[in-house]
């Protein structure tokens, strides 16, 4: 019976790797899109999970909630702090630190809104 769960513990994380990468994946398209709007660059064209928990879909639908942080750089030299929250697969929130000010990106709309 112990190896029933072993496997069963086995395949869990096999599938949140996957789903990981997924969302990791996704991302990145969008951070690449919003930073080529923006005039800014990517830096080391990654972003990482700062934080994981549990949220919900506006169904009520239970999805992980994930937060990213990452690095953008305007004139190649100047590292600025950034971040992102993925409700599942869905870009929930992304804001790039800009000189204007913190922008955030609506990736469903594609457009870059300016917060003053």
């Amino acid at each position: 019976m112990s190896i029933f769960f072993i496997l069963i513990f086995i395949l869990l994380l096999v599938w949140f790797w996957a789903d990981s990468m997924r969302a990791r994946e996704q991302l990145l398209l969008v951070c690449r899109r919003a930073c080529e709007q923006a005039g800014a660059q990517l830096l080391d064209e990654t972003v990482s999970v700062s934080r994981l928990w549990p949220g919900r879909t506006a169904s009520g639908r239970r999805r992980l909630k994930r937060h990213y942080s990452f690095e953008i750089t305007l004139n190649g030299a100047e590292r600025r702090p950034c971040s992102a929250v993925m409700l599942g697969h869905q870009v929930e929130y992304l804001s790039l630190d800009l000189p204007e000010g913190p922008t955030i990106f609506d990736a469903c709309k594609a457009s870059v809104q300016h917060i003053h």
